[in-house]
Parts: structure tokens; sequence; C-alpha cells
């Protein structure tokens, strides 16, 4: 069983490595790189994983493990034949010159390590404590994929008003990747669920991570792996196997390759695989979908205000658009075959705009915003306003940073906003509805929000060792 669902994960993975070779010619060369290299292929191949699957049993319901192990290969050979015949030219990322290695960054190496190593354990734990996970986990992404492991040709039965409190209209990335691993092992292992979760959790470190290294440098990659990881509520979730942490990495892993190559306006590889990117994201959970939009309306933005050739502005965003689509076309069919309307639209009953204009759910939304925000992260005093305290003092303000760090910001900012707009018009209890779901939500951005921060914050004060390459 064990070595079935090693060669059910193998396989992904190394579809990703293929995929991320192809789209992104970018050389890491540092630590950091290295693990963010790894982090993207990983949750890339997962991604694309998911759609192959739910594509290839939506067009042979059986899904038989034959069958799929051959779409494994012909995928597999197609992205081994693109890399031998496309020329790798390596890219340079414009990244901050490094300092020579000094013993505070080998205590700073040392702290993220022990950090980790500890999150690692505590994971574990965790998994074993609570092997099928909190609510959402068994009733609604496992109960999902054990559709896709027990129903066979009537897999797509569960999308039934019956069991509408499942939420059948919720993308199946996590139930599909889930559902694969048990059907490579033979058995609903609760392996496979606690594999999905740990590659997500760990990537969204090693994206986090890695790609603060290479823009930023290594010390400042540590220190954002050590603050991403302060935060009890990131790893306590992702044991959980909640979706909101595979959304989160998704999410940042995007905006991190769209920081690395702000300057390189003619790789449309690279910005095709930031559109697969955005496209996973709302292949994963509804608020991904939220996500995809605001992204959208960003590169909008950049297509029509950002200086610069319009030609080459055009070309990239159809390489983005084109990155997007795969994940784009499996969405468009699943929420067309699923009839079931989502629960927050339904029960508006004509009431939308008396909940948007009602004073009392206002105040209502934002002191729980206050509350959450001010407490995130489950320290004494929150470590996201420490986060934000230290890189308002820290800042070191230039366009290039800027430009780096608008993404994402945006993103933050705008998605925080469209979440308060659903809260005034949700159809349920507000104040459970809040309290069941605020943290959450603001979890899947936590990352996001360590990325911005470490893009603009200067945590270097001597001048940079000519020559140094990390």
């Amino acid at each position: 069983m064990i070595s079935l669902l090693v060669l059910g994960f193998g396989l992904p993975v190394l579809q990703g490595i293929l995929f991320v070779r192809i789209l992104f010619p970018y050389p890491l060369r540092i630590l950091a790189g290295r693990g963010f290299n790894l982090a993207l292929s990983t949750g890339i191949g997962l991604g694309l994983s998911s759609l192959l699957y739910t594509g290839y049993r939506f067009f042979y319901p059986a899904g038989e493990l034959s069958g799929l192990l051959l779409l494994d290969s012909i995928f597999i050979l197609m992205l081994l034949l693109i890399v031998r015949q496309s020329e790798r030219t390596p890219h340079r990322i414009p990244i901050e010159r490094y300092y020579k290695p000094e013993l505070l960054d080998a205590y700073i190496r040392s702290l993220f390590v022990i950090l980790l190593i500890t999150s690692l354990v505590v994971f574990i734990l965790r998994i074993c404590y609570l092997p099928d996970g909190q609510w959402d986990t068994f009733a609604i992404w496992n109960l999902h994929a054990r559709f896709f492991s027990r129903g066979g040709d009537n897999w797509m039965d569960y999308f039934n008003p019956v069991i509408g409190w499942s939420h059948p209209d919720y993308p199946l990335l996590i139930s599909a990747c889930v559902a694969r691993g048990w059907q490579f092992a033979e058995s609903e292992t609760v392996l496979s669920p606690a594999l999905v979760s740990a590659v997500f959790t760990f990537g969204t470190v090693g994206i986090v991570t890695g790609s603060i290294g290479a823009l930023r440098g290594p010390r400042s990659g540590w220190m954002a792996g050590i603050v991403l990881l302060g935060a009890s509520t990131f790893v306590q979730h992702g044991a959980w196997m909640q979706a909101d942490v595979p959304l989160g990495f998704f999410i940042v892993a995007a905006l991190a390759v769209i920081a690395m190559i702000d300057r390189d306006e003619n790789n449309t590889r690279t910005w095709a695989m930031a559109g697969l990117l955005c496209g996973l994201a709302a292949w994963t959970k509804n608020e991904g979908e939220l996500f995809l939009c605001v992204i959208i309306l960003i590169s909008i933005c950049n297509l029509f205000f950002r200086s610069g050739p319009f030609r080459q502005k055009s070309i990239r965003a159809g390489g983005f658009v084109f990155g997007i689509l795969p994940a784009a076309l499996i969405l468009v069919w699943f929420k067309t075959h699923c009839q079931i309307p989502n629960d927050l639209l339904e029960g508006q009953h004509g009431q939308t705009l008396q909940r948007l204009l009602d004073p009392a759910r206002r105040n209502l939304v934002m002191q729980f915003y206050q509350q959450e925000i001010l407490g995130f992260g489950k320290s004494p005093m929150g470590i996201a306003p420490i986060l934000i305290l230290y890189t308002a003092l820290m800042v070191r303000i230039n366009a290039h940073r800027v430009s780096q760090a608008f993404p994402a910001i945006a993103v933050i900012l705008i998605m925080l906003t469209g979440y308060f707009g659903i809260y005034l018009i949700t159809p349920h209890n507000l104040y459970l509805h809040l309290q069941s779901s605020l943290n959450r939500l603001l979890l899947h951005l936590w990352p996001t929000l360590v990325f911005a921060a470490f893009l603009l914050v200067n945590d270097y004060s001597r001048k940079p060792s000519p020559g140094y390459s990390g």
C-alpha cells in the first residue's frame, strides 16, 4: 500500500518538476531558492494531477487505475519531449546583492531550522491525534473524495441537494488529490489527505522563504520563514487538513512568481505559469475565484496604465490568460454540471441591500475584523500587528520594491474588502459565520502578508559585499 501511495504522489511531483523546468527558466542557486523550486514543482504537480484526474473521471467515470497510469505516462512523456526540444536560456532575476554570511546569519538559519523541525513534529502529532481532521475535512473534502473513490460510474451523484450541507459546489482540487492517492493505495488511508496537507503546508514555507531569499537575500528569506511559522494557527490548520492552507499556497506562489518576473517583460512562459497558479487557486476553494478576479483586474490595470510597449504587455497578458485556461475550463465544466446553488447567493431573498445598509451588521463585522487581525497567530500581542509594525519601521521605499510588492498588497486589501462585503450580505447567522470562518480567511492571506512585508523591508545596514552570490 505504501509503495503504491508513494507512486501515486511521485508521478505528479515528477510532472511538476518537468513543468517548472519548462516554464520557470530562473536558476536559483541559494539553498532557499532550491527549496522554492521544489515546493513550486510539488504544488503545481498536485494541482495538475487533480485537473487530469477530474477530467479523466468525467470521460471515463469508472476510472480504472490502468487508464490513470497510462494518462500520467503520456503526460510525462510529452513534458520530457518539450524539455528536450526547448532551448533553456537562463534568465536573471533582479535580486538584491547579498552580504557575505556572518555569525548572525548562522543564528537566524539555525533558528529557522529548529522552528521548522518543531512545526513538523507538531504537525505529525496533530495528525495522529485527529487523523480525519476537523469538520470541513471529513464532511466536505474527504466526503467528496469518497464519491470519487466509491462511486464508480456514479461519482457525480454527490451533486445532490440532499447533502447540500457538504457544499457540493466547492471546487475539487483537494478532493481529487486525496481520491487519486486512495486509488493508487487501493485503500482509503488517512495518509493520503495527510500527505496532501503536508505538501501544501510546508510547501508554503518553501515558497515564502525561497522567493524572499532570492529577491532580498538569504537572511531575509530565513526571517520570513520564521515569521510565517510563528503563527501557530498556520501549522494547526495545516494539520487539520483545511483547504485554506493549499489556497494560501497557490495565492502566494502566484504572487511570488509575478514578483520574480516583474522586470522580465518578454518571458511569456513564466507568465503562463503565474496564470496556471492563479487558476489552481480558483480550483482549490470558492475564495480562490475571488483571488482570480482580483489578479485579473490588477493585470488589466498593468496592461493599460503601466509604462512600456503595449505589444509586449499584450503578449505577456496573453501568456497569463493561456496559463489560467486549463483550470478555468475544468472549473466552468464543474460549475455547469453542479446544479447546487451557492448557499450565500440562494439565501438572499431580496434582502441584500437591507443587509448591506444595516449599521449593526457593519459594526459587528468591523469588531470581528479588529479582533481577529490583532489576535492572529494566537500570540499574546498578535503576530500580524507585530509584522506590520516591523515593516513600517524597517521599510525601504523605492520604485522597484513597490512595483514588486504592489500586486500582493492589492490582493490582500481587495480580498479583505470583498470578504467584508460578503459577511454583510450573508444569510446565515452573522455572529456564528464570523466566528467560524474569519480566522481561516485571514489564514490563507497570511503567507501573502509575510511575503509582501519582506519585499518592502530592508534588514541590512551595511554596504553589500560585491561578488557574493549566495
